[in-house]
């Protein structure tokens, strides 16, 4: 556990200010929720993914 939050903390250097941070901590978030309710993350990911892909406008 220690080696994971290790690893997080020296990643977290490269999100690039403030917006980058937010949007990490929204990721994270959403993923451990996932997990949280026993879901699988990537299958997660592809509904949301296929949700938004077939409700987004052609331009």
């Amino acid at each position: 556990m220690i080696h994971k939050l290790t690893i997080q903390r020296n990643n977290s250097l490269h999100y690039g200010g403030d917006a980058g941070v937010e949007r990490a901590a929204t990721y994270y978030s959403v993923i451990r929720t996932v997990k949280l309710h026993g879901s699988f993350v990537w299958d997660f990911l592809e509904t949301v993914f296929l949700r938004y892909l077939m409700n987004a406008v052609i331009l």
